[in-house]
């Protein structure tokens, strides 16, 4: 079975949210291959992690598309709320479970991660690439530069 491998059709441009996917695929990497040798007990650990870090990665998503005035925001906001309870729902399966198949997490975090970047976040490089200097001027700023800033 393959990896999910980051590369340029991936990237955003935006080096922040580019660095939380690759991460969010290097958890998910990782959690198919403990689920490949039979670790479950970690896999679920892990699983639990990659929950926790994707509500972190949509949040600053979010703010980051709310910084630069992102016209789509409340429906990318409305699809990580349905990926939120997928890997929910995902995740509540994999517990009730005696065996997990390595293909079945792989499949599940194939199309619930890499589809979303590809068919929803990409239409924020596409919005920045038309977008007016002023937005372009603020989405050089990395998300947690723009947090930083949000703060003061």
């Amino acid at each position: 079975m393959s990896k999910i491998i980051w590369n340029s059709t991936l990237s955003l441009g935006i080096e922040s949210i580019d660095n939380e996917h690759k991460r969010l695929i290097e958890i998910s990497n990782n959690l198919v291959d403990l689920v490949r040798i039979g670790k479950i007990q970690e896999s679920k650990i892990l699983f639990h992690e990659l929950r926790e870090y994707t509500v972190t990665h949509f949040n600053n998503e979010e703010t980051y598309m709310l910084r630069v005035k992102y016209p789509n925001l409340e429906k990318h906001k409305a699809e990580h709320s349905e990926l939120k309870k997928s890997v929910k729902i995902f995740q509540d399966d994999l517990y009730r479970q005696q065996e997990i198949r390595a293909e079945e997490v792989y499949e599940f975090i194939k199309h619930w991660l890499i589809d979303h970047v590809l068919y929803s976040d990409m239409n924020i490089k596409k919005f920045l690439a038309q977008a007016p200097e002023d937005a372009k001027n603020k989405s050089g700023n990395g998300v947690h530069e723009v947090l930083e800033k949000d703060k003061a």
